[in-house]
């Protein structure tokens, strides 16, 4: 009990983490209650916020932009690459007797 104490004097009444933990566990009641998400475009739609949220979290963690843009470039290509089958048709277009 005394890390809360302690945790909410330091910290003060306001917590930002709250904003984050009270809709979590809102959400989290939300999906127990209803079952998971069982439709392609719900789920294509919880796919992209998290791969937004990775992404956000992927340039605000570096302290260069420079090297934040080029991180989320090089995911953002291989992530295209790997999608679109570019590789493979690169892979079935070379010699097989190397």
């Amino acid at each position: 009990m005394d890390v809360a104490k302690n945790y909410f004097v330091t910290r003060g009444q306001k917590s930002k983490h709250v904003l984050v933990v009270f809709p979590g566990i809102i959400s989290f009641c939300v999906c127990y209650y209803h079952g998971p998400v069982t439709s392609d475009r719900g789920l294509d739609l919880i796919r992209w916020m998290l791969q937004l949220v990775g992404l956000t979290l992927l340039y605000m963690g570096t302290r260069s932009d420079v090297v934040s843009f080029g991180v989320i470039s090089t995911v953002f290509l291989s992530h295209v690459i790997r999608s679109s089958g570019i590789l493979m048709g690169v892979i079935k277009m070379m010699p097989r007797n190397w």
